[in-house]
């Protein structure tokens, strides 16, 4: 990794490009606490319309289960707060125990991190500089590219992310809304 501690001494005035490598840091620090059997082990038994080809899906994206992050450098933890991972008020990790799905901007720029889970709050989103509901859609990098090639510059619009990757497990170019 680059040195993490340049992301957040210029946390402020990073270009868009920066912070979004700053937050894919970020991502690769949170990954090394997923859980890879999670997703057919706790995954699957909650949606019962996921049949095998999407469950490989998921799995080829990487949507497992994160665990609250230990024995992080000072660096690492630094980078984790100033992107909002961890709350200011009570230093609660967000995303603990929730399944990680990432947003990317139509050039594949992450833009956030959302943590899903069937309880009371379902989904959390990482709150980052350059991500809106209003304007971001999900899975718009690879829909797009999908769109251009196969399905004559057309795309499925749908609510929900996973609609939209259930969609995506098929080949269909399908973006969600996330609830805009």
């Amino acid at each position: 990794m680059n040195n993490l501690s340049y992301y957040v001494d210029n946390h402020g005035t990073l270009t868009y490009d920066e912070y979004s490598q700053g937050l894919e840091y970020c991502l690769e620090i949170v990954r090394r606490f997923q859980d890879p059997d999670s997703l057919r082990k706790e995954l699957s038994p909650l949606r019962a319309t996921f049949n095998e080809e999407q469950l490989n899906y998921l799995d080829s994206i990487q949507v497992y289960k994160v665990s609250q992050p230990f024995n992080l450098t000072q660096d690492e933890l630094n980078i984790l707060h100033s992107y909002g991972f961890y709350t200011k008020e009570t230093d609660h990790y967000l995303l603990s125990n929730r399944f990680l799905i990432e947003v990317r901007d139509a050039s594949s720029r992450l833009t956030t991190v959302i943590g899903w889970y069937p309880d009371l709050r379902k989904y959390i989103t990482i709150a980052t500089r350059y991500f809106s509901k209003q304007i971001d859609w999900f899975n718009i990098d690879t829909a797009l590219d999908l769109s251009y090639n196969f399905y004559n510059k057309q795309v499925i619009v749908v609510e929900g992310i996973f609609d939209a990757l259930s969609l995506a497990s098929l080949g269909l170019p399908a973006v969600a809304t996330m609830g805009a």
